[in-house]
């Protein structure tokens, strides 16, 4: 029984031990991976910040044919609107003189 008591920490002693150069080795490799991972991010927004020139300039664009739609619509709205006035004023006149 004593040699158990002997032997234990030993053992114990030695499969800590194989664990923290596996946790070293582990956390060596991550930082090697959030490295390449911090570059990618690094050259994608990189890239993203040399297109969004172009997404302002169809930012403005869409705008600018939205502003024309819709000032578009309502003369055409405003047209038929009037139209059907029209008729009803002369139906109403009609009615009137006889």
């Amino acid at each position: 029984m004593d040699y158990l008591y002997d032997v234990f920490p030993v053992i114990l002693y030695i499969l800590l031990s194989i664990l923290l150069v596996a946790l070293i080795i582990l956390v060596i490799n991550l930082l090697k991976t959030l490295k390449k991972v911090n570059k990618i991010v690094d050259d994608v927004d990189e890239k993203v910040g040399k297109l969004d020139n172009a997404f302002s300039a169809v930012d403005k664009l869409t705008d600018i044919l939205s502003g024309v739609n819709d000032k578009l619509v309502t003369f055409i709205a405003t047209g038929i609107r009037n139209f059907f006035k029209r008729k009803k004023k002369v139906k109403g006149e009609d009615e009137n003189e006889e």
